[in-house]
């Protein structure tokens, strides 16, 4: 599945706990040239963002390119930008390229990211998961009761734990 649409201006007004723009990715995945406005309130615990709720299983890719949020979101449980979701990525390679948010990003109960809210890969994890990160900046807030990153809330250890590159530097 490839979403390349070249739209802009999407306003998303509504609960995020039941509407994305893209729910869950399966196979390559690419998805360019999105602007989200608006303002979004999530009335569940689950994880969420406007544009992605998730990202399941296998050696496949998600690419984020030239995506902007100037939305105002919040949600109780892990909240984000672009991606709520990678739990069932195992092996995923995830590509975020000139992304910016704008909005405000709130969690009033869980943890709040840009750009992925709920990044524990590795429960049930046997193969690595690489997260790309280049020239993506934060203009807006990130606040939460528990946890506010950059870049993701938190990220699992062990053998099979992510590996993040931001410019092409792997951070521990």
């Amino acid at each position: 599945a490839v979403r390349s649409n070249d739209k802009t201006g999407y306003n998303l007004n509504g609960d995020i706990g039941t509407f994305q723009l893209v729910g869950w990715t399966f196979g390559d995945t690419t998805i360019k040239n999105i602007t989200i406005n608006g303002s979004i309130i999530g009335v569940s615990n689950n994880n969420s963002s406007p544009l992605v709720y998730g990202c399941a299983g296998g050696a496949y890719s998600l690419s984020l390119i030239n995506c902007t949020n100037n939305a105002s979101v919040v949600c109780a449980g892990y909240t984000s930008a672009f991606v709520a979701n990678i739990q069932y990525a195992d092996g995923t390679t995830l590509n975020f390229e000139n992304c910016v948010n704008n909005g405000t990003i709130i969690s009033t109960g869980s943890a709040a990211s840009m750009l992925i809210s709920n990044p524990t890969v590795q429960n049930n994890s046997s193969k690595v998961t690489y997260i790309n990160i280049n020239n993506c900046v934060n203009y807006g807030k990130i606040i939460s009761k528990n946890s506010s990153t950059l870049f993701m809330s938190q990220i699992s250890d062990g053998p099979y734990a992510a590996k993040v590159y931001i410019n092409g530097s792997m951070i521990d």
